[in-house]
C-alpha cells in the first residue's frame, strides 16, 4: 500500500521543522558530483564556518532558510548543503550549482527552500 501525505500533514510537517528550529546551518563545498539522496555529507567541504540561516515558512508546504557565508580563504564553491547543527550534525538538503569563485572576506547569499508535498 502506497499512502498519501495530505495537505494538514504537509503543513502539520512545516510547522514541527520551523518550531524545531535546527535545520538551519549552511555549508559550502567544492565538490561536483550531483546530489543523491544518500549523500551524507558535502563532496569536499571548504572548512569554512557555517552560516547561522534565518528559517521561515515561505507558505504552508514551505520552508525556507537564508543565510550568507562569509569566506576567509579562496574558494570555487559549487556545492551547498543544509545541516542541522553547526559545526556536525545530519545533512538534510544539499545541492550543486555552477563555480562561484570567491576569495577571503567575501560571501554567499543562499536561500534554500523545502517543499513539503
Amino acid at each position: 500500500m502506497v499512502a498519501v501525505l495530505v495537505e494538514d500533514g504537509e503543513e502539520y510537517i512545516v510547522d514541527a521543522i520551523i518550531a524545531a528550529d535546527v535545520m538551519k546551518f549552511i555549508d559550502t563545498g567544492t565538490g561536483v558530483t550531483a546530489a543523491d539522496k544518500a549523500d551524507t555529507g558535502m563532496e569536499t567541504g571548504t572548512a569554512e564556518t557555517r552560516a547561522t540561516g534565518v528559517m521561515s515558512e515561505a507558505n504552508a508546504q514551505t520552508i525556507q532558510v537564508v543565510g550568507t557565508v562569509t569566506f576567509t580563504g579562496s574558494h570555487a564553491v559549487t556545492e551547498v548543503g543544509l545541516f542541522t547543527h553547526l559545526s556536525a550534525g545530519v545533512l538534510a538538503i544539499r545541492d550543486t550549482f555552477g563555480v562561484i569563485n570567491v576569495v577571503n572576506g567575501n560571501g554567499i547569499q543562499f536561500t534554500i527552500t523545502l517543499e513539503i508535498q
